[in-house]
């Protein structure tokens, strides 16, 4: 402990001994939350929150315990996943990852149901990223255990996708909605360029520049009657995940966001791919040409063929529609329908 020093203001002195009990504060806090974690759990499987009247143990910690919906939840799945991370835990307890680290692997753990995760990687990389890097490590971890239940996942948050526009008595629109993943990150891929600063003598905030860069960008897509350059979105992905291969790691979006391979294979219908080839060592060897899937005059010839979206009830003009719903990278699984040999036109919200 330390008294308060003049002014507000740590001496250095001061401000070693602060740090010291700040990280001893924090390990108390971690190691707390195991023991919290574990009686969490006990009360859950004995059904307590319903018996004091709750709808849920889980609600009743949220109200009694003065916590969040998801701090709750992680911790009731924390100690619910606790006997079966047994070293993750001890590592938790001897200070060498912290409590978050513990919570996204239970998250994961629990996410994949019975099929085995890798508990000993997670682990050794938990001890040397930081939390927000480890989410990205446990979404791998996750992928390569159960690739189909995260497509289906992110396939359910496209249905989830909602906008709505209100218009006010003044004539002024406000607009809220949400978005999937790869949704978000394409209008904030599209966004982004048109909202930066115009100078130094660019005032505006960062909201006023996103709602200018919004009406900047409808005008565009009004004035060009047949836009041809769409909004880029950078997806890496490996070998074994475009061919589908169990236990391959998760695409990645420009921000580290992970991609299941069904996406990762639809989007590669209609863009341009660039062969990237690694050595072990993470050491880039080759770096091969960007070829567009669905060339221009491909393009202009659908266009012209099909005169609208093929799928079935959808009539969306032509120069409105990506390219063909078909793999074009990656062998067709067992349990699919044969592809078309030829492409045809599906508007990107036909069939999502």
């Amino acid at each position: 402990m330390f008294g308060e020093a003049d002014n507000g203001c740590l001496s250095p002195e001061q401000a070693a001994v602060a740090a010291e009990e700040l990280l001893f504060i924090q390990r108390l806090r971690d190691r707390l939350g195991l023991r919290a974690a574990r009686i969490a759990a006990d009360l859950a499987s004995v059904e307590y929150g319903e018996t004091m009247g709750s709808i849920s143990t889980l609600d009743w910690i949220r109200h009694e315990c003065k916590m969040g919906f998801q701090a709750a939840a992680d911790l009731v799945c924390v100690g619910q996943e606790m006997d079966s991370l047994g070293p993750s835990v001890a590592a938790v307890e001897d200070s060498e990852i912290g409590y978050q680290h513990l919570v996204f692997m239970a998250r994961t753990k629990r996410a994949v149901g019975e099929r085995p995760i890798n508990e000993e990687h997670l682990l050794a990389e938990a001890k040397e990223v930081s939390v927000g890097r480890f989410w990205h490590v446990c979404q791998q971890a996750r992928h390569a255990a159960d690739s189909e239940g995260m497509a289906q996942e992110q396939a359910e948050a496209v249905e989830q996708r909602a906008l709505r526009l209100n218009q006010q008595q003044d004539g002024s629109v406000t607009v809220s909605g949400i978005l999937d993943p790869l949704g978000g990150a394409a209008v904030k891929a599209a966004l982004e360029p048109l909202a930066r600063k115009s100078g130094k003598e660019d005032e505006r905030c960062r909201e006023r520049r996103l709602a200018d860069a919004l009406v900047e960008l409808s005008h565009h897509a009004m004035d060009q009657s047949t836009p041809r350059q769409r909004p880029h979105l950078n997806v890496t992905a490996t070998l074994g995940t475009l061919y589908c291969i169990p236990g391959s790691a998760a695409a990645e979006l420009d921000h580290g966001m992970p991609v299941s391979e069904v996406t990762v294979n639809r989007i590669a219908c209609d863009c341009a791919i660039t062969r990237h080839v690694f050595e072990s060592g993470s050491v880039l060897v080759d770096l091969g040409r960007e070829k567009r899937v669905v060339s221009p005059k491909l393009r202009k010839t659908l266009e012209s063929r099909d005169k609208h979206c093929r799928w079935p009830g959808c009539t969306r003009a032509g120069e409105l529609v990506r390219g063909p719903p078909r793999r074009l990278l990656g062998s067709r699984r067992s349990d699919q329908p044969e592809q078309p040999a030829a492409p045809v036109q599906p508007a990107s919200y036909a069939g999502s």
